[in-house]
């Protein structure tokens, strides 16, 4: 027997490799299009295949681009963040255990009528920040332990208690002046004016109970 035939080690380790090496757990992902109707992009696994061949030298394969791939954002159920998904920006890659198929088509409880396990065609991608460059501090939200939320800018919001507050003062203010029908403006005039800005402010958004610029 030559000295170069395989071992039942080598066999059993070429058997793995052979097994393993259609199966992705998850990877580093670019988004290259995204359709924000149907939450799908297309993305670009950012770490290419790798192997030796005959004659010792590495070589390397890029993956083709994912398509109709579910990008997955924070939520739950009908409440969730939306925030802008642009070509370019950074992503995880995810491969399912199991073909996602019947399930990306109609959400339910489906046989998948496929056995194939962490295959490419049944990625989803999760949103990230990036892990090396620039990062654009401006349109970064910072969630605070007292509640209030920074979401870039230079003026403060105002909150629906800051409204309220408003209100009550413009509102105590008239009343005053209608009641003293001060001249030369007639009780009956500011009375007037008084309905016409209640009308007008109720139109005015309230506000929010945390939200607040920095």
């Amino acid at each position: 027997m030559s000295d170069d035939s395989p071992t039942l080690g080598d066999l059993f380790e070429g058997a793995f490799r052979k097994a393993l090496g259609g199966l992705r757990t998850w990877l580093p992902g670019e988004i290259r299009a995204y359709d924000a109707d149907l939450r799908r992009a297309t993305v670009q696994v950012m770490v290419p295949d790798g192997w030796f061949d005959e004659l010792g030298q590495r070589q390397t394969t890029t993956l083709q681009p994912l398509t109709d791939v579910p990008v997955a954002m924070t939520g739950s159920g009908s409440m969730r963040f939306r925030y802008p998904i642009r070509p370019g920006d950074p992503c995880i890659v995810l491969f399912s255990s199991s073909c996602l198929t019947a399930y990306k088509a109609t959400g339910r409880l489906l046989d998948a009528k496929d056995d194939r396990h962490h295959h490419e065609a049944d990625a989803i991608a999760i949103p990230m920040q990036r892990v090396v460059g620039d990062v654009e501090d401006e349109s970064m939200i910072v969630f605070l332990e007292d509640g209030k939320i920074l979401a870039g800018g230079s003026e403060d919001l105002a909150l629906k208690k800051d409204v309220s507050d408003i209100k009550s003062a413009v509102s105590a203010l008239l009343n005053t002046l209608a009641s003293a029908g001060t001249s030369p403006v007639t009780g009956s005039a500011v009375a007037t004016a008084k309905t016409d800005f209640d009308s007008t402010l109720a139109a005015v958004p309230a506000g929010t109970d945390i939200l607040k610029g920095s």
